[in-house]
């Protein structure tokens, strides 16, 4: 009876270790499982971290909206709240930097369409001031010198269209003032000072002079033929001396110079040389 009573012990005490043996290995079973799950959420926020924070540095270096909305559906699968909303607070940066960058590249090109006028210099050049992130600096130096460019072009411009005008001036003045600058034997050459709005500077061409011939001598005495008129010729040239415009017989040097201006302000200023010049004989 005593054995039993002790066997029934043992197999019951057996019989609660097994149990015990296999309530444990389960436990730790799903705890494993557990941490390993976490760990696999872990590591895939930190992927879709590193992969959010790659995607805004492209963006910073390289901004345009493609890139920057490529980084916003990344920055979309974090989870971490505290870590998303500073992703979002970059993106929120760049989209403004990116319509600063937008905006003065439109202001620049606006103005290099239309140089002359002055209120679209203006809007051009307080655009690109705001550029101020260190990452658009070399966009910035390339729409300041596009800037300038196109401004030295206009002032150029409107310096030739005062010079023609000036010209003009002195044209319609007096037939007097013709008079003095050919000379009292008509056989002077005559070259303005080159109009500003082609910037460089030119030599006196040589070109023929235009001159009147002595009256023939002999035994008439009925008197001499007349001298045929003088006429001048109005020119336009490359910086190399090449001859671009030329048109003759003007009855003034400053009527010959006045067409010669007009011509070369009529020119694009952005097709022009700056070393073109004017000039009349």
């Amino acid at each position: 009876m005593n054995k039993k009573i002790i066997t029934i012990a043992s197999l019951a005490l057996a019989s609660t270790m097994l149990l015990t043996a296999c309530g444990n290995d389960k436990a730790k079973e799903a705890a494993d499982a557990k941490a390993k799950t976490e760990q696999l959420a872990k590591d895939a926020e930190k992927t879709a971290e590193d992969n959010a924070n790659k995607a805004i540095s492209t963006a910073t270096t390289a901004i345009n909206q493609k890139n920057i909305d490529s980084a916003k559906a990344l920055v979309a699968k974090v989870k971490d709240t505290k870590v998303k909303d500073e992703l979002n607070a970059k993106i929120k940066a760049l989209e403004s930097r990116l319509g600063l960058v937008n905006a003065a590249n439109e202001a620049v090109s606006e103005y290099s369409k239309a140089a002359m006028n002055d209120d679209l210099y203006n809007k051009a050049k307080a655009a690109v001031v705001k550029l101020t992130d260190k990452n658009d600096a070399k966009l910035k130096a390339d729409l300041e010198a596009k800037l300038a460019a196109s401004k030295k072009q206009a002032d150029n411009a409107k310096a030739a269209k005062s010079a023609s005008e000036q010209a003009t001036a002195s044209n319609n003045n007096s037939a007097s003032n013709a008079n003095g600058a050919t000379g009292s034997n008509g056989g002077s050459s005559y070259t303005p000072p080159t109009p500003a709005g082609n910037g460089g500077s030119s030599s006196t061409p040589l070109t023929p002079t235009p001159s009147t011939p002595a009256p023939p001598s002999g035994g008439d005495s009925g008197g001499t033929t007349p001298p045929p008129a003088t006429t001048y010729t109005g020119w336009v040239k490359s910086k190399s001396g090449k001859i671009l415009w030329q048109q003759g017989g003007f009855r003034t040097i400053d009527e010959a110079y006045k067409a010669a201006a007009t011509w070369l302000n009529a020119q694009d200023p952005f097709i022009a040389d700056p070393a073109w010049s004017a000039g009349a004989y």
